[in-house]
């Protein structure tokens, strides 16, 4: 188990380092410069806010439980799992890349602090760690230990 968790790690920070970089320095020279893009209207914060919540929220949790949904009584193989846990890392990965937006077009503060609370929240809850590949093991029924 120590092996996989290690695989999906390495594949969580190789997606999410660039992201979150981007965004720390973003944030940092936002406190004091403008990036010198006009804000194109307060819909475009609330649709790129939208678009994260779906990204970051709505899509990992709807694919666990159509995972869920789709497993019968058979084991299914620790390769199938890993490949399902790189994917849910993948797109909630991808959340990060939109927080950046937000502090380079300088949203609104509900909208700017939403898009970098649900990417930051989005990486936390699909970060690998030892007690929830434990419990997903369990619910996908997963054999091959």
């Amino acid at each position: 188990m120590k092996k996989e968790i290690s695989q999906l790690r390495s594949f969580y920070f190789s997606i999410v380092g660039p992201g979150a970089l981007l965004l720390v320095l973003g944030g940092i020279y936002e406190q004091d410069h403008s990036f010198g893009f006009e804000f194109p209207g307060r819909w475009f914060s609330f649709l790129i806010l939208g678009i994260i919540m779906i990204i970051a929220y709505i899509l990992p949790m709807w694919m666990r439980m159509s995972k869920i949904k789709n497993v019968n009584k058979i084991e299914h193989g620790i390769e199938k799992f890993m490949q399902f846990q790189k994917s849910i890392i993948l797109l909630t990965g991808v959340s990060i890349y939109f927080a950046p937006i937000a502090f380079i077009f300088d949203f609104p503060d509900f909208p700017k602090f939403g898009v970098a609370f649900a990417a930051i929240y989005a990486l936390y809850t699909s970060f690998p760690n030892e007690k929830k590949m434990k419990l997903e093991k369990k619910i996908f029924r997963v054999g091959g230990e």
